[in-house]
């Protein structure tokens, strides 16, 4: 199983709204699951710095839309 930050389209009342989440895959790179949203954290400034460049990469990942996701329950 493997993981990575992804910007997730969700809906509130109808709108929707971007979210940063960590997105786990199966061994096939099937998505698994997700989490309903993510905070950079670090136990120091580099280690913070670095989960930011992290984010930044799901910047450049397709959208992803929760509702079209497999397993997605409303």
């Amino acid at each position: 199983m493997s993981w990575n930050y992804r910007l997730l389209e969700k809906e509130y009342e109808g709108e929707p709204y971007y979210v940063v989440v960590e997105v786990y895959y199966d061994d096939e790179g099937g998505i698994q699951g997700w989490t309903d949203k993510a905070y950079p954290l670090g136990s120091t400034l580099d280690e913070l710095k670095e989960d930011l460049r992290y984010f930044n990469k799901a910047l450049d990942k397709p959208v992803l839309i929760e509702k079209e996701l497999p397993g997605y329950e409303k």
